[in-house]
């Protein structure tokens, strides 16, 4: 059951979503666009699903110096959409700013990102 936030809060690990609240969280269409859905399709479909978000970014069309960043910009505003229905931890980098896409992505490498089930 989802627990009212609203607030980004920091903690050393992230918050860890149940394979249910994901699945409540991709049929909300509040939530949930038609650009998350496409990211998480377009990462999906590279071995392994895993890439640069440059390369998912350039896939969906994003152009300029960097692609990534809109992906980045999204993820964001995803993360705290969830966070208005359900408590989240978000860690913190070394530079005071959110790590959103630990939520999505809980093995987040640098330059890769992997998509995990639950």
């Amino acid at each position: 059951m989802p627990h009212v936030s609203g607030q980004l809060k920091k903690k050393d690990m992230p918050t860890t979503l149940t394979e249910i609240e994901w699945i409540e969280i991709l049929q909300n269409q509040e939530l949930t666009n038609k650009l998350d859905i496409d990211i998480f399709q377009t990462l999906y479909s590279f071995d392994g699903h895993q890439t640069a978000a440059s390369q998912v970014g350039l896939i969906l069309g994003n152009k300029g110096k960097n692609t990534a960043s809109p992906l980045n910009l999204e993820i964001g505003r995803y993360a705290k959409r969830i966070t208005n229905l359900y408590d989240i931890d978000f860690t913190l980098r070394s530079n005071q700013k959110y790590k959103f896409w630990d939520l999505f992505f809980p093995r987040c490498h640098k330059y890769k990102i992997n998509i995990l089930s639950g």
